[in-house]
């Protein structure tokens, strides 16, 4: 266990530590929009793909209700299963920038526990300080008050 004796030397601790938590916090938020917004725009590619499948998919059914040509039909459906194992590629990254940002998030929200955890031990320091400046000012007054009501009766 650390004891100061300097207590200008624990909150210059403090508030380096509450700087550095701050920081680190920031970083993290920015972090956090970036990856968020690369989830968002992620997923709307994947919509317009998704989109883009179920298009293909019914003019091939259509294709083939109207019994266009065998190699025609073979083709499209190649293109359709391509499209699918891209989609299956997408959907795999996708989740794991989902599971990213959620550790992230969680990374986050302990950061900037810390930061505001580390701000309430330095007010509380702060606090602390003030009621010990105080009490010496009280008994600083109370010793004038002695020594003057002694000359005023001595």
């Amino acid at each position: 266990m650390v004891r100061w004796t300097d207590p200008m030397s624990r909150e210059e601790t403090l508030l380096s530590l509450s700087r550095a938590s701050q920081n680190h916090e920031q970083m993290l938020r920015q972090e956090l929009a970036r990856q968020q917004q690369f989830l968002a725009d992620l997923g709307a590619k994947m919509q317009l793909l998704q989109n883009f499948l179920a298009q293909y998919r019914a003019e091939c059914a259509r294709l083939e209700g109207q019994g266009v040509e065998v190699t025609r039909a073979l083709d499209m459906r190649r293109f359709i299963a391509q499209l699918e194992q891209a989609m299956q590629f997408h959907e795999s990254s996708l989740q794991g920038h989902r599971r990213r940002t959620a550790a992230l998030l969680e990374e986050w929200k302990r950061a900037r526990g810390k930061e505001k955890a580390l701000a309430k031990i330095l007010q509380h320091l702060r606090d602390l300080q003030q009621h010990q400046e105080r009490k010496q000012m009280q008994k600083e007054i109370e010793q004038w008050v002695a020594r003057s009501a002694g000359r005023v009766h001595g």
